[in-house]
């Protein structure tokens, strides 16, 4: 182990305490989550009559709370309400109405499906939503392209369940393509390579609205992978995100991501002074909380390497490093399980 290794991880030792919590960083002035909401309403809401629309947004609900109660593990309480919801959408005489009602619907469905392991049920329902979803889209309601990009999602655990890696990954990889390069080959649909050639500015939003979640999947991807094996973590880095290392960096999030790809790609490559001397400038950063997750993921490979190197302070580093989780980063307590796991 050479000095300047040594004298990296010193400073670190001594930055742990100074570095700051997420929840004192400025937040997102809005939830994209709630804009979408409201933007589809404004939308839907001006393709067919308001008595219409208040019974296909009352409908809805039942789909919405189906899918609280499958979180919470109720599957037969969860199943009731999709067939009450399917009972009353039959009375929908609006067509619009009544797709807009059934997208909700066949994503509830497919989660369903999922919960009970038939994957190849959940797969086709999940396409025919980003079907109706491309429908809905061309018909006036452009805010429908953040379901598509959420059903692709939901596409690749259907293959990671069904133990189709190499699907879920090659997926991964084109929605990366996508988020990052403008690059719509190999997603589902056919809604985003249209909306790109046109120069659509509307698709900005979409792919900044998602990136950032989409991100935190990745990362926890990756954790998940490398709690079992660093050469696997690696293996999935460069299968997802491996070729873009050079895609433009107009927002601070972008700004953010691409950092952490550097340091990713630093560590996996075995550049460890450049890893040492990214990461106090990564942490020090006052980022939203959901990028604490792009954080953890960094701590995991600080902790593996400090732990696989000949450091005298190493138990030290530890410490601290478990202690600044678990006070100052806002992730769920599974995700921290993380960096307990030490497998090189």
């Amino acid at each position: 182990m050479n000095a300047t290794l040594t004298q990296q991880l010193d400073k670190l030792l001594d930055l742990w305490e100074h570095f700051p919590a997420s929840k004192s960083a400025p937040q997102p002035a809005h939830d994209d989550g709630k804009v979408w909401v409201l933007f589809v309403e404004k939308e839907i809401q001006q393709l067919m009559l308001p008595s219409v629309f208040e019974r296909a947004m009352a409908i809805r609900l039942y789909y919405f709370d189906s899918v609280q109660w499958m979180k919470e593990g109720d599957l037969v309480r969860a199943l009731a309400l999709i067939e009450e919801g399917d009972r009353q959408a039959l009375a929908l005489s609006d067509t619009l109405a009544y797709l807009f009602v059934k997208q909700f619907q066949l994503s509830a469905r497919a989660l369903y499906f999922h919960k009970q392991g038939q994957f190849e049920a959940a797969f086709s329902l999940t396409l025919e939503c980003i079907a109706i979803n491309e429908y809905l889209i061309r018909q006036g309601c452009p805010s429908m392209m953040f379901r598509c990009l959420e059903q692709n999602i939901n596409v690749s655990r259907i293959y990671a369940k069904q133990g189709l890696y190499q699907e879920e990954q090659r997926l991964l990889k084109s929605l990366s393509g996508f988020l990052l390069e403008n690059n719509a080959t190999g997603v589902w649909g056919t809604m985003y390579t249209e909306t790109l050639r046109q120069g659509s500015s509307y698709l900005e939003y979409v792919q900044e609205g998602t990136l950032r979640s989409y991100m935190e999947l990745i990362a926890t991807k990756l954790m998940e992978a490398g709690a079992h094996c660093q050469a696997r973590e690696q293996e999935l880095f460069k299968a997802i995100l491996g070729p873009f290392s050079d895609f433009n960096t107009p927002t601070l999030d972008r700004v953010i991501i691409y950092n952490w790809l550097y340091l990713k790609r630093a560590y996996y490559a075995q550049e460890y002074e450049c890893f040492l001397e990214g990461i106090p400038v990564f942490l020090s950063e006052r980022l939203p909380r959901h990028f604490d997750v792009l954080k953890l993921s960094l701590c995991q490979n600080l902790l593996y390497l400090t732990g696989s190197l000949p450091y005298s302070n190493a138990p030290t580093m530890h410490q601290h490093l478990l202690r600044y989780v678990e006070d100052k980063l806002m992730v769920k307590s599974r995700l921290k399980a993380f960096i307990d796991i030490q497998k090189p």
